[in-house]
């Protein structure tokens, strides 16, 4: 999960209507007095800010939840409620999905703990790498849906789809019964996401500049081969122009131009022939610009209670929390992920530290913003748990100032949402992953040599 998004990267027209209103407030008051007094172009003025602020309000609107792209349907169900949502698509996904997740808690109401059933796990989290993301839209969702309902065995099918009444006993074996469910369920958590994302399209249009891909995969191919491939586009086979013009189409975004913009300039120069290393190193170092951006600690993000105690010890301090559960809650697994080597951060709990935790019910766990110092978890969810366990581990890395890195975002030349993880080793990327050496660098060199 992401920290709670207070104030949202300004758009393009955000920005254009701040300006306006910036360089009219710095109007002084003698001069709108003299052109009070004067009767001169007042009503000009009041046109141009009604105009800006037309402009702020007509600005795309950002989510006002930060989902994963792996995050499990209780961690969507805790964002926003299915049953708000006025259906025109995907009814039939959303419907069958809450029929699953209804099946499954009848069936673990019988079943004595340790024997409780679950469509998520510690074994079965599923990462979306960036050279294979995550897409949905409705019409993929529904033929998913389709696929996942002819695999069903008839005795599940009977019941999700068919009206048939639920059962405290499982109809197959647990295995075929839960391959099935978490089937259907993924379909279900792709309904879910584009239903929340949908009042959105246009701001996660506007994210699709973020999108690294292209970076990604000419960093993949070695330097030689890249240039003399990108120099003779008239030898590229139709896929591979597909595939590198799609490639630097996003590179171009990634320096601040329209998709428009982009393709035609790319189209154009692959047309003519010319050698597209020029166009490849104008926007390389745009590229890898947002690309850092999802892994650094920003100094503006940087903590100033961080103490640095030397090459081995990272000392951090925590508000004593209410319960020695909670205490040994945040220790075991705070302390036990971010140890690399003979490096490991300490937890030191003190009455009147700055970063503390609260647990609400029912919440989204986030922290208050990126470098923050709150961390709200879900109290009906119990501290055993492999999700809380990952989630605490991750969330504490957004107070330390790391930002999320992964990427959702939606492709309206296509009309899906894309999402993806940059790196699904890696804690602040994904479920699957863990501390890598990359962030006890990164905290280094964000906090080292001035905190020591």
């Amino acid at each position: 999960m992401g920290p709670r998004r207070i104030l949202p990267r300004l758009l393009p027209r955000q920005r254009f209507a701040s300006w306006i209103l910036f360089a009219i407030s710095g109007v002084s008051v003698q001069v709108f007095a003299s052109i009070f007094i004067e009767g001169k172009i007042v009503k000009y003025l009041f046109v141009l800010v009604v105009f800006a602020a037309s402009l702020a309000e007509a600005s795309p609107q950002a989510p006002p939840y930060d989902l994963p792209p792996d995050a499990d349907v209780g961690q969507i169900h805790a964002a926003v409620a299915p049953e708000t949502f006025a259906l025109s698509e995907n009814e039939l996904a959303i419907k069958v999905g809450l029929r699953n997740h209804a099946w499954l808690d009848l069936i673990n109401r019988v079943r004595p703990e340790g024997q409780k059933l679950s469509f998520t796990s510690k074994e079965t989290a599923v990462g979306y790498p960036i050279d294979h993301p995550m897409e949905y839209s409705p019409s993929l969702i529904d033929m998913r849906l389709a696929s996942a309902e002819k695999a069903l065995p008839p005795e599940m099918k009977s019941i999700l789809f068919d009206g048939a009444e639920l059962t405290e006993a499982l109809p197959v074996e647990q295995d075929v019964f839960l391959t099935n469910g978490r089937a259907i369920d993924r379909v279900y958590q792709s309904a879910l996401r584009w239903q929340m994302m949908q009042p959105y399209l246009s701001y996660l249009e506007d994210r699709r500049a973020r999108d690294v891909r292209g970076y990604y995969n000419f960093g993949k191919m070695a330097e030689a081969e890249r240039r003399s491939k990108l120099a003779s586009p008239s030898s590229w086979s139709s896929e591979e122009n597909a595939v590198l013009a799609d490639w630097l189409t996003q590179m171009c975004m990634n320096a601040g131009k329209s998709s428009q913009d982009c393709q035609q300039n790319v189209s154009t120069e692959i047309a003519a022939g010319h050698d597209m290393n020029a166009l490849y190193d104008s926007t390389l170092s745009s590229a890898k610009a947002v690309w850092n951006s999802f892994f650094a600690i920003d100094s503006a993000y940087a903590r100033t209670d961080i103490k640095y105690g030397g090459e081995d010890v990272f000392n951090t301090f925590f508000q004593m929390p209410e319960s020695d559960a909670a205490k040994s809650f945040l220790q075991d697994n705070i302390e036990d992920e971010w140890r690399w080597g003979g490096w490991h951060l300490k937890l030191n709990f003190t009455p009147n530290a700055e970063t503390h935790v609260v647990f609400v019910a029912g919440a989204t766990p986030h922290v208050d913003r990126l470098g923050g110092s709150e961390i709200t978890m879900n109290a009906d969810q119990p501290l055993t748990e492999y999700d809380a366990q990952w989630v605490i581990r991750h969330e504490f890395g957004h107070t330390l100032g790391f930002p999320d890195c992964y990427l959702e975002f939606y492709d309206g030349d296509r009309q899906v949402m894309v999402s993806y993880q940059l790196d699904t080793t890696d804690l602040m990327c994904s479920r699957k992953g863990h501390l890598l050496e990359r962030e006890v660098s990164e905290l280094k060199r964000a906090y080292g040599h001035a905190r020591k």
